[in-house]
């Protein structure tokens, strides 16, 4: 399934930095911009316990940078399929169209409660897809599945169109999925240096240190389940997915 739309080029994962502390909202909208000047033009929000809820911290980084596109990453393992989809459709609606979204594989919790094994977690991701893009069709939903359970849900009637969705992939086998349920795919990358020299002088200013490149920044591909990445910005090398 090939992208409609214009993919990001450069995306920085807004993360906590590498010793662990917590940026403030000011910070994060500074590093934000500082990204925007050196040639990022978007931002991946981390689901992480020690970070702000990302549909949160996306509302206000749109709202303060008019022209920042969000990226939110849906979790499937805390996240019903509707919910998901009814926030991402106002957040589209309410950022003129500036939402991206993020699936990969979710991973098992830590509190001893979920016990699939790793092609069961697969298998949800793709139900909690099929049932994400059905509802953007209009129609009241039904679907009866292992995972997920569905009666007469339908979205608000908004003029927004659903978000994209990007799979980053933990392994070759799972392009087929995201060839199937998603608009592309999301590979680590390695910035080019004037990049990361730019970023690294943000994150200092704000009395932070960078993060590791390699946990940091990301490219697209709409090519295809098989395609290596696409043409990337100048300087750009792919990491390992």
């Amino acid at each position: 399934m090939l992208a409609t739309h214009t993919p990001p080029h450069l995306v920085l994962r807004l993360a906590a930095t590498n010793d662990g502390a917590t940026l403030a909202l000011s910070d994060r909208i500074g590093l934000a911009r500082a990204a925007q000047a050196a040639g990022v033009d978007t931002v991946l929000l981390p689901t992480q316990p020690q970070e702000p809820d990302p549909w949160m911290l996306a509302a206000a980084l749109a709202a303060e940078i008019p022209d920042l596109r969000v990226m939110v990453g849906l979790r499937v393992g805390s996240m019903l399929p509707v919910v998901a989809a009814h926030l991402a459709q106002s957040m589209q609606s309410l950022s003129t169209g500036r939402l991206i979204l993020q699936m990969e594989l979710d991973e098992p919790t830590d509190t001893g409660r979920d016990y699939l094994n790793h092609a069961q977690r697969l298998e949800r991701c793709v139900e909690f897809l099929t049932i994400f893009r059905a509802l953007r069709q209009g129609m009241p939903l039904q679907y009866r599945g292992t995972f997920f359970q569905v009666e007469n849900a339908q979205l608000p009637d908004l003029a927004a169109a659903m978000p994209p969705v990007y799979w980053l992939p933990q392994s070759a086998h799972e392009y087929a999925i995201a060839a199937r349920h998603c608009d592309g795919l999301l590979f680590r990358c390695f910035p080019p240096a004037a990049v990361r020299h730019d970023l690294a002088d943000a994150w200092r200013r704000f009395g932070a240190a960078m993060p590791n490149p390699r946990e940091c920044f990301y490219a697209v591909s709409v090519e295809g389940p098989e395609a290596s990445p696409g043409t990337m910005p100048s300087g750009v090398i792919r990491g390992q997915p």
